[in-house]
């Protein structure tokens, strides 16, 4: 019953009555506008034409043995898989589930609270606060959340509000009840008050007609009441400025709509620092300086929209205009006659040499804590060039990134070029930089300057990235993918590529006479005005991969030792899966108040759904489950063995304590602007962390002692270790344990 709503739902509202009653400041905001026209567009989506196609499930069939592999059905087979799994479930949840699949539109928004407890979530801490872990509950301290769903009929919506209630009210959670106006009529919220270390979380939900309202937080009935009643009034995701230029700059609708999102997160800068920080301590500052340049005014604000339009997603996003190293100026025919005609992906690029040569220096001084000009002077003096000048002053402002097509298993033929206006200072600035890293590296890296066809050439090669040791099938596939950094010098341009191969057949390919033409560099192709274009042919990069890859699996005994759960030799042909793949055309241009990012692909948001769902079905299958429905098989006996469990080991309650006290420093510097001078102060409270930013117990290790901590005399760092089994303080070494 569930699977086949999936595949067929109902018609729905149209797009923008949802954003009105959503928060202008919300962090995330998703609509579903027309559920029904983009499930029936889908079916001309190319995944899902693979998928269901006759073809596909033939050679699954195939590859499986199957013993009747005409009839064999793939997306059969995976509609049932999804209906056992839903036959688990109480009545309520699929009742539930299936209305949910009946809503015609949908609607989300999130609004972030404690940005503390969002950056203790995202750096995987388990920070405890009054028995609640960080990153759950009590990142909804401030901030809130709305779902909306319209529903068939009053009668939907009402069973929907009647299961909730009955579940809640099943574990003992009554709700308090009133009356109030909303959407021009009188409906009955429920209100709920879920208990937590930060305080009590407030839930509530309601129904007004068909529409099924949800949420929590600061986003009350009442706020949504307001923003209901003035639709003009600047409360609401519609009503914002942004929002305005957005829809302005897309135009018209023109397909199928799939989804409409807004992303908004102000003070990025202090979110990637404190991130990056927390693993990286000594790299806070460098994560601070990239986030301020390719974020524009220190936030991260997009309007997306995705339609589907004759098989081919079209993606349009709007963000604000940036000032970075990349796309400030318009794009010429120039830049596209970079590209070879054989490329399969391309992109064209506009690049400010200058703003790239002062970002350089920056992260230099972030990493470092030094004087940029004094460390650079010191490194030219050293090895003969001059670093902005050389490196940077060389280059001109048309950058290309293509892909060759792609032959065999190995390292793809990425080349990056790079518009040179001064070819011998460039050659000089990358064989002082390369001497510099030899150097610095020791044994770990290896400098070639063996010039090709009488151009300069410069290869860095990590150790082991040689010819492999010993032989093989192993040895054979590990040699094809040792990386290098291979730097080409010719008159116009600078070649970089992870082969040095792979620049000598460009250097190869640009010495000989060639007037072939990429389809990029055609007139009109892109619009005119576009700071940076791309063209993909996926057709090719994933029919090339599966092809290498289908050539090499009779080899495949060898790697397992055995025969195979699967045949191998059956896979079908690459033009099976790639038939219905279509180029991807990709372009940017600066339109008013923003930058437009336009997008047309045959992928979609269903691929990385349908890829997750595809590999899980194809890690089971395998495996015999009992008796599914329809198998016709007899019921395996269940064998259940009683496990005893065991306690952590005193290291592993130490390695998981250091972790936790770890993310405690970071939160508490994202609070005061700096680490504390000791590790008490964890337990201090304050206004925005009330319960302290540790669980007391957490300051011992699992031999029951207190770690080592210090600070710097700034509050800019700190070393946290365990003193180790024997108890005593090594700096670090013998038995300590450091921080992971």
């Amino acid at each position: 019953m569930i699977g086949s709503l999936l595949l067929c739902l109902p018609a729905s509202l149209s797009a923008g009555e949802h954003a009105v009653l959503h928060p202008a400041d919300a962090t995330l905001y998703l609509e579903l506008p027309d559920i029904s026209a983009a499930v029936a567009a889908y079916c001309d989506a190319p995944l899902l034409r693979v998928l269901t196609g006759a073809g596909l499930s033939s050679a699954v069939a195939g590859v499986r043995r199957l013993p009747e592999p005409e009839g064999f059905d793939l997306a059969a087979a995976a509609r049932s898989a999804v209906e056992d799994r839903l036959e688990d479930l109480p009545w309520e949840a699929r009742r539930g589930l299936e209305l949910v699949a009946t809503a015609q539109s949908a609607s989300i928004s999130l609004r972030a609270g404690n940005d503390g407890a969002l950056i203790a979530a995202l750096a995987g801490g388990e920070l405890l606060g009054g028995g609640i872990p960080y990153g759950a509950l009590h990142a909804l301290e401030g901030g809130g959340f709305l779902v909306v769903l319209e529903l068939p009929s009053a009668d939907a919506s009402g069973e929907a509000v009647y299961l909730m209630e009955g579940g809640l009210g099943a574990a003992g959670v009554l709700p308090d009840t009133e009356n109030m106006a909303l959407l021009g009529e009188s409906a009955k919220v429920r209100r709920y008050s879920i208990p937590s270390g930060a305080g009590d979380i407030e839930l509530w939900f309601t129904r007004v007609g068909a529409r099924l309202l949800l949420g929590g937080g600061t986003t009350t009935p009442e706020s949504v009441a307001t923003r209901a009643a003035d639709p003009s009034a600047p409360f609401s995701i519609a009503s914002t400025a942004d929002r305005g230029a957005a829809r302005a700059a897309f135009g018209e609708t023109g397909g199928a709509p799939i989804y409409e999102a807004v992303v908004r997160v102000e003070g990025v800068s202090d979110l990637v620092a404190s991130l990056v920080g927390s693993r990286f301590p000594d790299a806070e500052y460098a994560g601070r300086t990239l986030a301020r340049n390719f974020f524009y005014g220190d936030r991260l604000l997009c309007h997306r929209r995705v339609q589907l339009t004759d098989g081919r997603f079209v993606t349009d996003s709007f963000t604000p205009e940036g000032t970075g190293i990349l796309g400030s100026q318009p794009l010429d025919a120039q830049s596209f006659a970079m590209l070879p005609a054989e490329a399969v992906g391309a992109w064209a690029a506009d690049l400010d040499a200058d703003a790239l040569a002062e970002l350089i220096e920056t992260l230099i001084a972030d990493l470092s804590g030094m004087d940029p000009e004094f460390v650079l002077s010191s490194l030219e003096a050293g090895f003969g060039f001059r670093f902005s000048e050389d490196l940077f002053g060389s280059l001109g402002r048309r950058m290309v990134f293509y892909c060759m097509p792609i032959t065999g298993i190995a390292l793809p033929k990425l080349v990056l070029a790079v518009e040179l206006e001064d070819a011998a200072a460039f050659e000089r600035g990358v064989s002082g930089l390369a001497a510099f890293l030899e150097e610095v590296a020791g044994d770990e890296l290896s400098l070639s300057t063996k010039p090709y066809r009488k151009t300069p050439l410069v290869t860095l090669t990590p150790a082991g990235g040689g010819a492999p040791s010993g032989g093989g099938a192993a040895a054979m596939m590990a040699g094809m993918f040792s990386p290098q950094l291979a730097i080409g010098v010719l008159g116009d341009r600078a070649l970089f590529a992870l082969n040095s191969l792979h620049v000598k057949r460009e250097v190869k390919r640009l010495l000989r006479e060639n007037t072939e033409r990429h389809l990029a560099a055609e007139a009109g192709f892109f619009p005119s005005g576009v700071v940076d274009a791309g063209h993909t042919d996926w057709g090719a990069i994933v029919g090339g991969f599966y092809e290498a890859a289908r050539a090499l699996a009779p080899m495949a005994g060898q790697f397992t030792g055995g025969e195979l759960p699967v045949d191998l030799t059956a896979l079908p042909d690459g033009k099976l899966l790639t038939e219905h793949l279509q180029p991807s055309v990709s372009w940017n241009l600066a339109v008013e108040g923003g930058v437009l990012r336009h997008r047309e692909s045959s992928f979609g948001p269903e691929t990385h759904l349908g890829l997750a769902a595809g590999i899980g079905y194809l890690v089971t299958m395998g495996f015999p489950s009992g008796n599914r429905r329809g198998s016709g098989g007899e019921e395996l006996p269940r064998v259940v063995v009683e496990a005893v469990p065991a306690g952590p080991t005193p290291l592993e309650i130490t390695i998981d304590h250091l972790r936790s006290v770890k993310v405690a420093l970071v939160v508490y510097k994202s609070d005061g602007g700096r680490y504390p001078a000791e590790l008490r102060s964890l337990l201090d409270a304050t206004a925005s962390f009330p319960q302290g930013f540790l669980d007391p117990k957490e300051f011992l290790d699992g031999w029951d002692a207190a770690f080592i901590y210090g600070a710097s005399d700034d509050g800019r760092s700190f070393t946290l270790h365990s003193a180790g089994p024997d108890g005593a303080d090594q700096g670090g070494g013998g038995d300590d344990v450091p921080l992971p």
